[in-house]
């Protein structure tokens, strides 16, 4: 998924990060940067549980004032990506079409 981010051109240095805060439940967790938002990341979580998968994302939409309007998922994939509120709604909606081809 990262690679896919990347290859995009939205994102750059994905690096395997420690699942923590709302992502707690997450198996996997790759964290990347914005280069349209210097200083900026954005995170793809992985979960190998629908149950932990739906309250994440159930949790960052409880949060959507603190987490922004980027965050995609894949009930079929049990994928989850939040990315930085600056990130634009063109940008937004490529990653948007990545997570939803999954």
């Amino acid at each position: 998924m990262c690679a896919q981010i990347e290859d995009a051109g939205i994102g750059e240095n994905c690096a395997p990060g420690d699942p923590g805060g709302l992502a707690v439940a997450a198996t996997e967790k790759y964290d990347f940067d914005l280069p349209s938002v210097p200083g900026e990341r954005g995170t793809v979580m992985i979960f190998d549980n629908a149950d932990q998968y739906r309250k994440t994302v159930k949790s960052y939409a409880d949060a959507a004032i603190l987490a922004g309007p980027h965050r995609y998922g894949s009930d079929n994939a049990l994928i989850f990506v939040q990315i930085n509120e600056g990130l634009s709604s063109t940008d937004g909606q490529k990653v948007k079409d990545i997570v939803d081809s999954l």
